[in-house]
């Protein structure tokens, strides 16, 4: 639901670019002055849009991390729990990189994590 409502925040933000586009092809100054005003308007709406859902996206996948890895804690052997931190772990790591690829480097940093909450690492 959050990737529909950021493609719409573009959409705005587009439509905010064009908007600006139109006012600067006007030729009266009134349409040239209130069409700029309302293209920043609806740009920075867009633009605002954008950030506040991709946020909140990047929180709630933080959020499911964190919280595997404090079940995992209390229950160091169940398998499930082990599963599920590294599923959300590796949702979590690929969403911090720009291409979306889970590295061995990203890997290895995971299973450090998941054997530091089941008591493996000191």
């Amino acid at each position: 639901m959050n990737k529909i409502k950021i493609l719409i925040g573009m959409l705005i933000l587009f439509l905010g670019f064009f908007i600006m586009y139109f006012a600067l092809e006007s030729g009266t100054k009134f349409i040239f002055f209130f069409g700029i005003l309302f293209g920043i308007l609806m740009s920075v709406i867009g633009a605002v849009i954008i950030f506040t859902y991709r946020y909140k996206e990047n929180m709630k996948i933080v959020y499911n991390y964190r919280k595997a890895i404090e079940e995992l804690k209390k229950d160091p052997n169940n398998e499930e729990l082990i599963q599920k931190a590294y599923k959300y772990g590796k949702e979590l790591y690929c969403s911090r990189r720009s291409d979306g690829i889970f590295t061995k480097k990203d890997k290895k940093i995971l299973e450090m994590d998941i054997d530091y909450a089941r008591g493996k690492l000191k």
